[in-house]
């Protein structure tokens, strides 16, 4: 019983300690979380907007009778959309327009802290919209971006939330991703033998932007094999030394660097921004500033305040 006491306290204690100094540190990394979020996602919708209609309209590229056939009957989507307000007379050109109209201004309201939960789940509602209309297209930032928006709906940065039992989650969800990710890596053998790496950075559509030269890498496979166990090694222990506070600096700064070489390699800019920015949020201690100190629930309740 006194385990299962101490269990229980313990988990309160982790998810809803009170303290003003970490209620604080939380609070700040979950508005950074939320203008991050915000920018990232704004920018990656304004990179297809000239290709907006072809994408996403009921006449695009990807015929929108066959990306239907793989979306459930009740779920939500853009050209569904389309199609439904053309029953009562507004056209497909105007639904697209509006749309972008008002995907943008929730964006500028959430980087913004306007309305901050509305404007991430109208963002949230748009941005499903998007990926599940045509999911060819999708990948991982957009699922990533999904689940960060879900997480600024429930996280209140005003200044009275509670931010940390998000920011908790937050955490869970990272290390559970990457020890999972590091396990699937490490059961096979392409990122034992460096197979995983070479073919990576030798895909026709990556490395366009840059165009490094890697053929002389040919003459030393070991470098492959030293980068895919680094990989494993980071994703697999990520969970229990990035919460460690010994090593939390060392194993954040390993798993920005790796995302870090995906964006600059393989040309995923926004979805290595989007992992960088879900673990800086995460763990990354944004102590306050000097000049505002933090008052204590001690001070608060002697009435101290300088």
């Amino acid at each position: 019983m006194n385990l299962a006491k101490k269990t229980y306290a313990a988990l309160v204690n982790f998810f809803f300690a009170n303290d003003a100094a970490t209620r604080t540190e939380s609070l700040r990394a979950l508005r950074f979380f939320r203008v991050a979020v915000g920018t990232i996602v704004l920018l990656h919708f304004f990179a297809i907007h000239q290709d907006f209609a072809d994408l996403f309209g009921t006449n695009g590229l990807i015929p929108w009778d066959v990306a239907d056939l793989y979306v459930a009957d009740l779920q939500l989507t853009l050209p569904r959309l389309i199609i439904f307000l053309e029953g009562y007379g507004v056209g497909a050109n105007a639904t697209l327009f509006w749309f972008q109209v008002l995907f943008y201004g929730a964006g500028v309201s959430l980087i913004f802290g306007f309305f901050p939960r509305i404007s991430a789940l109208v963002l949230l509602l748009l941005q499903v919209s998007m990926v599940t209309g045509i999911g060819f297209l999708a990948y991982g930032v957009d699922f990533f971006t999904s689940m960060a928006l879900f997480y600024l709906i429930l996280a209140d940065t005003g200044k009275n939330g509670h931010p940390l039992p998000v920011r908790r989650t937050l955490q869970l969800h990272l290390g559970i991703a990457y020890f999972f990710s590091g396990l699937v890596k490490l059961l096979g053998f392409n990122w034992w033998n460096g197979e995983s790496i070479w073919k990576a950075i030798n895909l026709p559509y990556v490395n366009r932007d840059f165009a490094f030269d890697f053929t002389w890498l040919a003459d030393y496979p070991f470098v492959f094999v030293a980068i895919g166990w680094a990989t494993i090694v980071v994703e697999l222990f990520h969970p229990f030394f990035i919460t460690w506070k010994k090593t939390r600096t060392f194993w954040l700064l390993a798993t920005v660097g790796m995302h870090f070489g995906i964006a600059i390699v393989m040309n995923l800019y926004y979805f290595s921004a989007m992992m960088i920015v879900w673990n800086l949020a995460a763990y990354h201690c944004f102590e306050p500033e000097k000049s505002s100190p933090v008052i204590s629930t001690a001070d608060l309740n002697r009435g101290v305040i300088a």
